[in-house]
């Protein structure tokens, strides 16, 4: 059941913080370096599609109940911006370790590592 799970389908979920690849990529010692491979490719695909969906949505608040926009658009910019530089910092981590695992190096792992 452990290996399904592991080496089943990966859905990446829409909050790029969400422990799953987390999991999955602590176990990779029991996939393959092309599960591993796939696993992030498809982290990585979904990211950028996520980028390019949202980049330039309109982030403009009309509530109904009274609003003071200034700090209320001030904070929401603030927290897209802070999280669109979250995901392109995991998507970058992401990108570099799969570029590792397909080289099979560049881990800075100790000489005893068999990938070293």
């Amino acid at each position: 059941m452990f290996l399904d799970w592991l080496k089943g389908p990966y859905r990446p979920p829409t909050r790029y913080q969400d422990p799953e690849l987390s999991a999955r990529l602590s176990f990779a010692g029991f996939m393959t370096v092309d599960e591993v491979i796939r696993l992030l490719e498809s982290e990585i695909s979904t990211r950028r599609e996520e980028i390019t969906r949202y980049r330039d949505r309109n982030l403009a608040r009309d509530p109904a109940l009274p609003f003071d926009h200034t700090p209320g658009n001030f904070v929401g910019t603030w927290e897209h911006e802070t999280g669109a530089a979250g995901n392109g910092r995991a998507r970058r981590g992401v990108r570099d370790v799969a570029a590792a695992v397909a080289g099979r190096g560049g881990f800075g792992c100790p000489a005893r590592h068999p990938w070293s």
